[in-house]
């Protein structure tokens, strides 16, 4: 792979990571009221950090899941359209990379 290649990945992992952990504490923030109400009821701080742990790997579970699952589609509807465009006269078939869902699933949980 070219070193151009190699470097925008590093820069939209950079961009992804620092958004995510942003909305993630931007998230919590909004919280802020409920997350003092659970305590207020007796929760402690290891089972309200545990139930937001749990809280945030499901989330990600199904961001993970829906996102690969749109990406797939949206990649095929372009596909579609730059045919179309191009005037080809070829079927396009569904575009999946199993390299590429690894990589998205591993960055996406390292920042989860």
């Amino acid at each position: 792979m070219p070193a151009f290649l190699n470097l925008a990945l590093v820069v939209i992992l950079l961009f992804s990571v620092t958004f995510l952990i942003y909305l993630n504490t931007l998230r919590m923030q909004r919280r802020t009221r409920e997350l003092g109400l659970y305590r207020l009821m007796g929760l402690t701080r290891a089972q309200l950090t545990g139930s937001l742990i749990v809280e945030s790997l499901m989330v990600g579970a199904v961001t993970v899941v829906a996102g690969i699952a749109l990406g797939i589609l949206v990649s095929k509807l372009f596909a579609m359209i730059l045919v179309r465009m191009l005037h080809l006269h070829l079927s396009v078939g569904l575009l999946v990379s199993g390299r590429a869902i690894r990589d998205v699933v591993v960055i996406l949980a390292s920042c989860t």
